[in-house]
């Protein structure tokens, strides 16, 4: 007696939610912010704006606190009322 044949199920990629993701809201603050509209003058500067910027805001964690979080994504817990029943639900 041989096995079933496997059915293979692909797994479609969920879409993205930029919004919901703190890296990329810390990346779209910094290329607003600091990098974005600008003229470097050398290789060099260009290899450091990006690292100053970042330096820049790694130094401000309210403001990275601020970027990262979204009121509709807080988590809050409601003490549930006791059981009065006696049954479990």
């Amino acid at each position: 007696m041989s096995a079933p044949p496997a059915t293979n199920t692909p797994l479609l990629p969920l879409p993205c939610a930029r919004e919901a993701n703190p890296v990329e809201n810390s990346r779209a603050f910094l290329r607003t912010h600091t990098l974005g509209n600008r003229v470097l003058d050398s290789d060099d500067a260009i290899g450091n704006a990006p690292c100053d910027a970042w330096n820049r805001l790694a130094n401000q964690p309210e403001r990275i606190a601020a970027i990262a979080s979204r009121a509709w994504a807080e988590v809050t817990f409601r003490r549930r009322a006791p059981h009065t029943s006696g049954r479990c639900f």
